[in-house]
């Protein structure tokens, strides 16, 4: 049976919020699921539902903590961020849950003020930081169509044998694809931080926004049962594979009005000189080649048949110069 605890409530003019946790098993390993970061991540928050729902059905081992609504406001409304100005605190300030761990992390024992979405991740956190490893679930909802990867939030300061970990995490996961980076823009995320405490995490980003795609769901669920049970807390046989590891995402864009031709499909590797798109007008003429100057592979495709000046077309993902 699994308990539910409360972690924070938070009392509004609308009522009280409660974030909350269910803990499944006592023991260890103590593995830590979260989703909900972004409340508009509706696959993701699917996929830890599930696990809630039927991890008392499964044969497993140590203790398993779910938060599957991490970001209580914006998941109430189905937001990415928490919703302002009904929340006083959160006008005009951070409101992105995973932009905010950083400064928690950074307050974690002070009594500097915080904001609601702040609080949050302080909260989650404090609990957080005592588990073995985390699996941190996102899904792509952005136009178009995304390959299923697993993500490393690989930086200075991070304990070489937490690095290792992780990897051999990505690879246990099923994924084809591994980015292993930190952008300077992701230093306030929960991934990019616990890993300097020791805790291992790896972040899965797969597509289906909506969430009712039944292969979406399967897959999702199938990479996040292959990490527990490598992780032995789940029995049974995991996925192991070898897969592409890269540092960067590389947009490409349409410099033209028209209807676009695609000559690349999600997933495929490309080189220099590879032939994406043309853009042709209303008599089918090309007015512009699309062409890639990476290698690298199609990390994620528009849905446009339509584009404008300054589309983007594709992302290519690569790992040729290193972690930006």
């Amino acid at each position: 049976m699994s308990t539910e605890k409360t972690l924070k409530k938070f009392k509004t003019v609308e009522g009280t919020f409660e974030l909350t946790k269910h803990v499944f098993g006592q023991g260890s390993p103590t593995c830590g699921v979260i989703s909900g970061v972004h409340g508009d991540e509706f696959l993701a928050r699917k996929v830890a539902e599930h696990l809630k729902e039927n991890l008392d059905n499964r044969v497993f081992n140590g203790t398993v903590h779910i938060v599957s609504d991490a970001n209580i406001f914006a998941c109430d409304e189905g937001r990415r961020m928490t919703p302002w100005p009904r929340f006083e605190k959160n006008e005009g300030e951070m409101r992105d849950l995973n932009r905010c761990f950083k400064t928690a992390f950074e307050n974690m024992k002070s009594k500097n003020k915080l904001n609601t979405t702040q609080l949050i991740a302080r909260e989650i956190l404090r609990d957080f930081k005592k588990f073995d490893f985390v699996l941190d679930l996102h899904n792509a909802t952005s136009g178009g169509f995304k390959v299923d990867q697993t993500r490393l939030k690989v930086s200075n300061g991070i304990p070489q044998e937490t690095i290792i970990e992780m990897e051999k995490m990505a690879k246990n996961s099923g994924t084809d694809f591994v980015m292993r980076s930190a952008p300077s823009w992701l230093g306030g995320t929960l991934s990019s931080i616990l890993p300097l405490l020791k805790v291992p995490v790896i972040t899965f980003e797969v597509s289906g926004g909506s969430g009712r795609d039944k292969k979406d769901f399967e897959n999702y669920m199938g990479y996040v049962e292959n990490v527990l049970k490598f992780k032995e807390v789940l029995d049974g046989e995991n996925v192991f594979k070898e897969p592409y590891f890269f540092d960067q995402i590389i947009p490409v864009y349409s410099d033209s009005y028209g209807h676009l031709k695609l000559f690349v499909e999600l997933g495929e590797f490309i080189y220099p000189g590879k032939t994406i798109a043309l853009i042709l007008d209303d008599e089918g003429n090309a007015v512009e080649e699309i062409y890639s100057e990476h290698e690298g592979f199609i990390e994620s495709i528009t849905d446009s048949k339509e584009v404008i000046e300054g589309s983007r077309i594709v992302n290519i993902g690569s790992n040729g110069e290193g972690f930006k």
